[in-house]
């Protein structure tokens, strides 16, 4: 399989976020960001190393959009 792409999401505020994937799931990837700068959204499918398959959503949206209004960490203490 050559199309495995893994995304660790911040647990906490500050905490970096990794993204790690193999050349053609990267590419997949950068393709889908440029698609969504033209079309204001994008999705695709890859798999986690394991063969886990899962979707990628990217969307282009406005600075106030209500899409911000949660926030993304993980860890409870920061939810």
């Amino acid at each position: 399989m050559d199309d495995i792409l893994h995304i660790y999401g911040q647990g906490a505020w500050h905490d970096d976020i990794k993204i790690v994937g193999t050349k053609d799931a990267l590419q997949k990837f950068s393709d889908n960001l440029l698609k969504v700068l033209k079309e204001g959204k994008s999705e695709f499918q890859t798999f986690v190393n394991d063969g886990e398959g899962y979707s990628i959503i990217i969307k282009c949206v406005e600075e106030n959009s209500p899409e911000f209004d949660e926030m993304p960490y993980s860890e409870e203490c920061a939810k």
